[in-house]
């Protein structure tokens, strides 16, 4: 990480009502997918509904996620499984829950 981006902080985005995302540091419109590889690359991003001001950035990152894993298959039966559970942080729970049971059962 260098110091610009610890100065900075993170790199806001823009959503405007057309669904566009814009990034505010080159001034140019973005896609979903060039802010995957902002994520994967280590940048923090802030994406901000720009009429309300509101901070949609976990709605944007799992919309990312929903797009990322197009084509993989099986990405409704997990979404609909943390649904079920009540939120990811239930889903994860239940699954770090069942692992721990099946390695105690390999033992």
């Amino acid at each position: 990480m260098t110091t610009e981006v610890l100065l900075t902080g993170p790199k806001v985005i823009k959503r405007y009502t057309n669904r566009k995302l814009y990034d505010t540091e080159t001034s140019k419109y973005t896609t979903l997918k060039e802010v995957v590889a902002l994520v994967v690359g280590g940048r923090e991003i802030k994406v901000i509904e720009n009429e309300t001001k509101e901070d949609i950035t976990g709605k944007t990152l799992v919309m990312a996620l929903v797009e990322t894993e197009q084509g993989l298959g099986g990405q409704t039966e997990i979404v609909a499984g943390i649904l079920k559970a009540g939120g990811l942080a239930n889903y994860v729970a239940g699954y770090r829950k069942a692992l721990d049971v099946a390695n105690a059962a390999l033992k």
